[in-house]
């Protein structure tokens, strides 16, 4: 198992927004996706709403999974717990 360091000073209402996807480690789910998106909307209690869209190559079509993060660290630390709906995602 490997020990990341984890961001200190995590500010969650900064946290919050659009942020795109430039380059990661691939994930199941993901696969034949590109041009990925992730937008996270603050909730009560250290949670945020998570909606993940991507461009499926494929047929161009666009894919959409959401779910919650929740907080999970020490004050301040950027760790999360997060809960995907991991169906086959919302094609639209």
């Amino acid at each position: 198992m490997s020990r990341c360091t984890c961001s200190k000073n995590f500010n969650l209402i900064g946290f919050a927004g659009l942020w795109y996807e430039i380059e990661k480690s691939p994930i199941d789910f993901e696969v034949g996706g590109s041009c990925t998106t992730k937008s996270f909307t603050p909730l009560p209690n250290e949670m945020y709403r998570e909606v993940i869209t991507q461009l499926v190559r494929e047929s161009g079509q666009t894919r959409r999974f959401e779910g919650t993060d929740t907080l999970s660290g020490k004050p301040g630390e950027a760790k999360f717990i997060v809960n995907l709906n991991l169906g086959p995602g919302e094609i639209s």
